[in-house]
């Protein structure tokens, strides 16, 4: 849900933790959501350290580069690889899904904004996958039919509920070493992001920003493994709570799994 960062992570981490800015995750958000043409949220948004991005800006856009060099400053950032909120429970598919059978099977379920992050860094980010169920019930997104098309971008903040389970599962460290060499022994080094001022280089760093072809099958590559990590937590998920009888736990929003076509729903588990 919309609610997921910072409802969710402020509830994982530790007080301590959370009390101290420099050791605070930074995130990312759709600016048409998150950063409404309101002074004081903007402000509110920016205190809480999330960036904005321009959801369909695609990966070579200066707004990610920004999340990227606060990355590359060695800090935690934190974000949703899907690209969106996406409550049927099922990673990356709901009624929006756009890959056909044949696009998923060849780019995945995830952004290749994920594997750019990694493969740009000057040193090789420490990535911990994480999973969970329930935040469809603390807030559903507004799911509406406009215009023939089925919209999950609508958040109705005074539908925030209570007193609803939420579960989450942890994976391992997601290695990338290999992919990462073998892409530098085909194609030489990897440009890494610094995080040296860029008001007089800006051209030239936004050149070297671009992403090649052989960059985009790394990004490809990466992503893929974190989508396996992903689905590996989601299995565990399932099986974890298939026989659930909590009367406080939904793992997912209800009109979200009817709305999704049966040829994205019925496709196997595994891409």
């Amino acid at each position: 849900s919309s609610m997921d960062d910072p409802g969710l992570i402020s509830c994982l981490i530790p007080f301590d933790v959370l009390m101290t800015p420099n050791r605070v995750r930074w995130g990312i958000a759709t600016q048409e959501i998150v950063f409404p043409q309101i002074p004081w949220a903007n402000a509110f948004m920016g205190a809480g350290q999330v960036l904005p991005i321009c959801r369909g800006g695609g990966i070579d856009q200066g707004l990610f580069m920004d999340f990227a060099r606060v990355l590359a400053a060695g800090r935690w950032g934190h974000i949703f690889p899907e690209g969106r909120v996406i409550q049927t429970g099922t990673l990356g598919r709901d009624p929006i899904t756009k890959r056909s059978r044949k696009e998923e099977k060849e780019k995945g379920r995830l952004k290749w904004g994920v594997g750019k992050l990694v493969a740009h860094s000057p040193v090789t980010p420490v990535l911990v996958p994480f999973y969970h169920l329930g935040m469809a019930s603390v807030l559903p997104q507004h799911n509406v039919w406009e215009g023939g098309e089925f919209r999950n971008g609508v958040v109705s903040w005074r539908h925030i509920q209570g007193g609803h389970r939420v579960k989450v599962w942890f994976g391992d460290r997601v290695p990338f070493d290999d992919l990462l060499a073998a892409h530098e022994r085909a194609h030489g080094p990897l440009w890494k992001l610094d995080t040296a001022p860029t008001a007089d280089r800006w051209t030239d760093v936004m050149h070297k920003w671009e992403s090649s072809g052989a960059c985009r099958s790394l990004y490809s590559a990466i992503t893929r493994r974190v989508q396996d990590a992903l689905l590996r937590l989601e299995e565990r998920a399932r099986k974890d709570t298939a026989n659930s009888t909590q009367p406080d736990f939904k793992p997912a929003c209800p009109r979200a799994v009817a709305a999704t076509p049966p040829e994205i729903a019925s496709r196997p588990p595994a891409s």
